[in-house]
């Protein structure tokens, strides 16, 4: 073995003079350890120093891996340049290692002689103890192996005396701060709120949101701090999702919820004696329903609680320690807007977001063009001045009372003039009148949505949006009902029905008129009447999320039935949908299946 030319291929080494490398070379024991023997331990006393010559090794700290060591690196400096003398991780052997070792009083007065080799290897041993530190006492404990060395390597050390001051209120901030040892403590409006312990990380939010410092932190006694900047942070989140996560969940856990001004309340109760509460954002047009524990998550979001003190009243409250349930109820109301939190710095919230795969633009342009949709919001007026300018006379008793006669009558034309109707359209030769069936299907489509619209005024709600777009092959237009949220029972199954009743009635007339138009005419509107049947009893159908499937949800006063349906631990009522769900969609695949082989 060339003693001389590893360790001239080792960093730091390489700088000294070829007498004093030659010296050193000399003095250096070669050792050799097998596969999985320990080198050195944790918190032994360190009496030599060591440069790996062939093989590979893991540094390890409490049994948590921090890295790994090759060939021309070293190990052993930080416990011989520290006071303590302890080591401060274990060394064991990935592989059969050849070892160079120099003993603590000679590697001493190496350095001694030169500065430059002391300089840089106290360098490499800050970043090493940088990096147990990170690994082991942060949060960023989970993150990779490469951004935590970026993370250690460009951190600074801070030392700061009892009373300094490491962070004022209102102050800008591109820093964020771990505490490596000491005590700091963190004022709001003069008032200390809490204490900082060893392993905390503060700071972060200035550094993510870009808005002024939102406490003032002090040291209570002798610190020690690890210095974050902006840059490295985000280098770290970009290379690392795992680094974004941990600092955005510090974030929230430290964030101060509001409610959105204006927000409406309205409190019910369901049919089995359960509360909950419907929230409406009017700026918005949007409803969030909470149940009891979220109500109580809500009644707090007052700006002076965080998700600890939140998580710690809900179970004084509920006996029940759930800050993941916490988090979520917060978390939803500030993505449907009825509750203000801060925001991500523009290039923190691009450094967190994953990069899109190759095709994913590709696919989002196929999303868009097959599920395409335009709304148009707050057109309560229009359709209040509709309901106004004759609309709303359908909802008197002699109109309901005609129209209800009128699809009765209608269902007897329809199975009466069926025969001929259907042996007119088996015929080979193609019917003049067909071409109609497409403007009637959209005209049939529009009076389902109005029937829903027109129904929600004549219940005294609103209607906040409608609008049109393309699901996949299919055009659809929607209306939104939401703020029959605030509604009774009745009132909702009354909407959910309307649709349905407004086909039936086209249905009716279109069957009625069939002995008016002639044979082939009326053959077409015999089969308008026929599709616009079967579009009413698949709507109606309770097992897809349809107009029958929110009738049943209103009658049972279970809004998430489905949602219920598949939990395992539902029982009754929503037990029994689950399983009848399950069996239809099985039968479905089976008939799918069977027409496959036939064909």
């Amino acid at each position: 073995m060339d003693r001389l030319a590893v360790l001239a291929a080792v960093p730091g080494l390489s700088e000294l003079p070829p007498s004093a490398l030659q010296a050193l070379a000399h003095s250096m024991q070669e050792e050799r350890y097998a596969c999985g023997a320990q080198v050195v331990a944790e918190g032994d006393t360190g009496d030599r120093f060591y440069a790996i010559v062939r093989g590979r090794a893991e540094v390890s700290a409490h049994n948590i891996p921090l890295g790994n060591l090759g060939p021309q690196e070293v190990f052993g400096e930080i416990a011989l340049l520290s006071p303590e003398v302890r080591r401060t991780a274990t060394v064991r052997a990935q592989t059969e290692l050849v070892l160079l070792s120099l003993s603590a009083t000679d590697f001493r007065k190496l350095l001694q002689g030169h500065p430059a080799l002391q300089h840089h290897l106290q360098a490499s041993a800050r970043r090493l103890l940088r990096l147990r530190f990170l690994k082991l006492s942060t949060p960023f404990a989970g993150s990779s192996q490469s951004a935590l060395l970026r993370l250690a390597e460009h951190a600074e050390d801070l030392r700061v005396a009892a009373g300094d001051t490491v962070i004022r209120a209102g102050e800008a901030g591109d820093t964020a701060y771990c505490l490596v040892s000491g005590r700091l403590q963190v004022l709001r409006e003069g008032q200390a709120v809490v204490q900082l312990e060893a392993g905390a990380l503060f700071g972060e939010a200035a550094l993510l949101t870009g808005d002024p410092r939102n406490a003032t932190v002090q040291a209570l006694e002798a610190s020690e701090l690890m210095v974050l900047h902006r840059a490295t942070v985000l280098a770290a989140m970009g290379e690392d999702p795992r680094v974004a996560t941990a600092c955005l969940t510090m974030l929230r856990l430290r964030e101060r919820p509001r409610r959105t001004p204006g927000i409406e309340v309205f409190d019910s109760r369901s049919a089995d004696r359960t509360p909950f509460t419907v929230l409406k954002n009017p700026g918005q047009g949007r409803y969030f329903h909470l149940s009891a524990e979220g109500r109580f998550v809500w009644d707090r979001l007052d700006g002076a609680h965080d998700l600890r003190a939140l998580a710690i009243e809900f179970f004084v409250a509920f006996k029940r320690f759930a800050p993941d349930m916490v988090a979520a109820i917060v978390h939803a109301l500030a993505l449907a807007g009825f509750v203000e939190v801060r925001s991500l710095a523009p290039d923190v919230r691009a450094a967190s977001t994953r990069p899109a795969g190759r095709w994913q633009p590709f696919a989002d342009a196929v999303r868009s063009a097959l599920n395409w949709q335009m709304a148009l919001n707050h057109c309560d007026p229009w359709i209040s001045r509709l309901y106004a300018a004759g609309m709303g006379r359908l909802f008197t008793p002699l109109c309901l009372v005609a129209m209800a006669l009128l699809s009765v009558a209608g269902m007897v034309a329809f199975a009466f003039y069926a025969a001929p109707a259907w042996r007119i359209l088996a015929a080979p030769a193609p019917l003049p009148g067909m071409g109609w069936l497409l403007p009637a299907g959209l005209f049939a489509l529009l009076a389902h949505e109005a029937g829903h619209a027109l129904t929600v005024k004549a219940c005294g709600r609103t209607v906040e949006r409608m609008g049109l777009g393309w699901y996949w092959v299919t055009p659809v237009l929607f209306v939104d009902t939401s703020d029959m949220w605030l509604a009774g029972k009745w009132q909702r199954i009354a909407v959910g029905l309307a649709g349905i009743c407004a086909n039936l009635v086209l249905a009716g007339l279109a069957a009625l008129l069939v002995p008016l138009l002639g044979a082939q005419a009326g053959a077409v509107a015999w089969l308008f009447a026929a599709l616009s049947y079967v579009s009413v009893v698949f709507n109606l159908n309770p097992l897809l999320e349809y107009d029958g499937y929110h009738v049943l949800s209103d009658w049972l006063e279970r809004p998430n039935l489905r949602r219920a349906a598949t939990d395992p631990r539902g029982q009754g009522v929503d037990l029994l949908y689950g399983v009848i769900a399950a069996a239809y969609i099985a039968l479905l695949g089976f008939l799918f299946l069977a027409m496959r082989s036939v064909m």
